[in-house]
């Protein structure tokens, strides 16, 4: 008997083909999704204030509270520091106070972090640091002569942000990135990351405009932002910054090195 394939019915290797085509975009498209939803707890990790027993600065912005570990003194140098994603600025306040005896020093507290009112993002935490700036404008004559700035990680972002829009003498970035985009593109290659982050933190954009005397302090081994995109935020300086490696350390581990502090100031 002859044998009769029905014109409709498709090949089984195709059919076969279309469900694990099906498949595969219906995981592709849930790994975008997890990112796109969760990008918030992938980049901020607020922390509470431990450290009680010292000085708070309070300003106010849209949403409440902000809050401020501060160190002030008598005279005009002043240090403000932007800290990583998971850190407790406030236990950094007696070594930030040890290091620079001369200076007043201001350590912002994220939307979220240590008692701070709202939730944290790009771009509030850009205007908490311009509204930090602006207060200190007004106690400190001539500001822009007397202040360094300084970003770790994360902070880095928000440093080379002000560092753009207002006038400052000293910048010094900690394990900086060129942007969270590229950094974030790394780790996940195969995803639309330029679509789907709200905070790409492009330090790359910002830095030509900045002004001021930089340095970056580089970990030897960071295996969080890549080495080669704190090279690649160098090399958009419009002033080449001083750049430095320190040896033997990684991304967490930094504050660690014997030099960690050296030449911040000038």
């Amino acid at each position: 008997m002859k044998d009769i394939t029905h014109p409709n019915k498709r090949p089984r290797w195709l059919a076969v083909g279309t469900r694990v085509l099906s498949l595969l975009i219906f995981v592709y498209a849930s790994i975008a999704a997890m990112v796109f939803f969760t990008q918030d707890r992938l980049i901020f990790f607020p922390q509470p204030r431990m450290l009680g027993k010292q000085q708070l600065l309070t300003l106010q912005n849209e949403v409440g509270a902000l809050q401020v570990s501060v160190v002030e003194r008598a005279g005009g140098d002043v240090l403000i520091y932007f800290g990583g994603n998971a850190e407790d600025v406030s236990k950094s306040l007696d070594r930030f106070a040890q290091a620079f005896p001369t200076h007043s020093i201001y350590l912002l507290h994220y939307r979220g972090y240590g008692g701070s009112d709202g939730r944290p993002s790009e771009t509030a935490l850009y205007a908490d640091a311009l509204l930090l700036h602006a207060f200190l404008e007004h106690k400190y004559a001539e500001l822009g002569s007397k202040l360094t700035v300084v970003g770790r990680s994360l902070g880095s972002g928000v440093a080379t942000y002000l560092a753009s829009q207002r006038n400052i003498a000293r910048l010094v970035l900690i394990t900086p990135f060129d942007s969270v985009r590229a950094v974030a593109e790394g780790v996940y290659p195969f995803l639309p990351i330029t679509l789907l982050l709200r905070h790409p933190f492009d330090s790359l954009k910002y830095a030509p405009k900045v002004r001021a005397r930089t340095l970056i302090l580089q970990a030897e081994h960071d295996s969080i932002v890549p080495i080669a995109n704190s090279r690649k935020l160098a090399t958009a300086f419009r002033n080449p910054p001083d750049y430095r490696v320190l040896s033997g350390t990684e991304h967490n581990s930094i504050s660690a090195h014997p030099d960690y502090f050296r030449d911040w100031v000038e």
